[in-house]
């Protein structure tokens, strides 16, 4: 006669007891012989234990006593470990160099892009400078000369509100890269 917890088994519980399943299972035929309830009965009763172990480590490798079972269960199991371990360190470092690269080849883009952008409107600025003296030079009456001195004023103004504009927008972007780290 079965009791309730044969058959299942609670991983909560430290042991368990069960009566045989069959009546030879752990007795003799004189214990069975003898009365139903007694101590025949219990010396058949045979205990059950359950034991729940856990690893807990950290990093991305087992500690070698548990590599040495990965062996013992799969012959090689470690080296397989170790093997994948590498293949994913040097995966990992890859992608850090793509980004890298990636960050860095920006970096010189973006530099370029300011130089030539500086380059521009120094010539802009030179143009209208020139275009500036040469009306002023060549002006025959106060409303050519005033003409002149408005363009010369103007690319003045341009400069001016660049300078400002750029040293603005650089202490924003610096500000945003605090703001983030």
């Amino acid at each position: 006669m079965a009791s309730a917890n044969s058959g299942k088994q609670d991983a909560g519980t430290a042991g368990t007891d069960r009566e045989p399943e069959s009546p030879s299972e752990g007795t003799n035929s004189s214990e069975l012989a003898g009365s139903s309830g007694g101590p025949a009965q219990d010396e058949a009763t045979e205990r059950q234990h359950h034991i729940i172990a856990s690893w807990d480590y950290s990093g991305p490798l087992p500690p070698p006593e548990l590599l040495a079972r990965y062996d013992d269960v799969c012959s090689g199991g470690a080296e397989r470990i170790f093997r994948q371990f590498e293949k994913q360190s040097e995966h990992r470092q890859a992608m850090e160099r793509q980004v890298l690269n990636a960050e860095q080849d920006r970096q010189r883009a973006d530099a370029a892009t300011v130089r030539l952008g500086q380059v521009f409107a120094f010539l802009i600025v030179i143009a209208f400078g020139a275009g500036a003296m040469v009306c002023i030079l060549l002006a025959t009456t106060g409303a050519q000369a005033a003409a002149g001195a408005s363009l010369a004023g103007a690319s003045l103004a341009g400069i001016v509100a660049a300078f400002i504009y750029g040293h603005r927008a650089q202490r924003e972007a610096r500000q945003g890269e605090d703001d983030a780290s």
